[in-house]
């Protein structure tokens, strides 16, 4: 399948137009990777956008070496993830770790927001999608961790 069929059968960018779709098209690709294997770095530049394919890849927060880090999010099929280059953030705010083979659409962040930029109401509904599924992973973070503190209080 190409990759301008992989985007105009995705949601996200079901109301982009045809000439939208090959242009972004044109700095998007698709990467596999192998379980355990990392998309991505906490505090590294970021400068893609992701959505996956197949596969499963956990969202994690930065962790020393030899300290336990907390998943804030798992990334299913269909799902996009790799926000931050388009929310405004130079460097990826989580480590993105495949938890078994993984195909992504990697699409260039800044070129991305060019065309959302060019087409504004449509990259409005676009970057509002993605500010609500970035909102929806921290407000389950946040329950997450309250349920931690929780159990840990009742100890």
């Amino acid at each position: 399948m190409s990759i301008a069929k992989m985007l105009k059968g995705h949601d996200l960018f079901q109301s982009l137009s045809f000439e939208e779709v090959e242009t972004i098209s044109s700095f998007a690709g698709l990467k596999e990777y192998e379980e355990n294997e990392t998309i991505f770095q906490s505090g590294v530049p970021a400068t893609h956008f992701f959505v996956l394919q197949k596969g499963q890849v956990k969202l994690r927060l930065p962790a020393k070496a030899h300290e336990a880090s907390l998943v804030v999010g798992r990334i299913g099929e269909g799902d996009v993830f790799g926000l931050s280059p388009l929310l405004g953030s130079g460097s990826n705010t989580t480590t993105a770790q495949c938890t078994e083979p993984t195909t992504v659409l990697a699409i260039e962040a800044e070129p991305l927001r060019s065309v959302l930029e060019a087409n504004s109401p449509v990259g409005l509904r676009i970057m509002s999608t993605l500010a609500q599924a970035y909102f929806t992973r921290y407000v389950e973070t946040l329950k997450r961790l309250q349920k931690v503190v929780n159990e840990v209080a009742a100890v």
